[in-house]
């Protein structure tokens, strides 16, 4: 993907192709008592967490987003969705 198509706009209102890339890798990096903070501190608003958790994210590299999401797609890890 050309960095182009990385920075495009996605459907989501605000977000790049990479955000919603890097927001697709949160059920598998969701930690539960960290992960519970981060949703007690939103007030349970799913939408609220996970504008945070992009805007928190923005700046990483590709490739890092990339290699956790292969890992997100590749895990036994067990997912937690609100």
């Amino acid at each position: 993907m050309s960095d182009a198509q990385w920075a495009a706009p996605s459907l989501c209102a605000g977000w790049s192709i990479g955000h919603v890339a890097s927001h697709a890798t949160w059920p598998a990096r969701f930690r539960l008592w960290p992960g519970a903070v981060d949703i007690v501190r939103h007030r349970f608003n799913q939408d609220r967490l996970a504008r945070a958790d992009v805007e928190a994210r923005r700046s990483l590299p590709r490739e890092e987003v990339v290699g956790q999401l292969r890992w997100a797609a590749t895990t036994k890890a067990k997912v937690f969705f609100l």
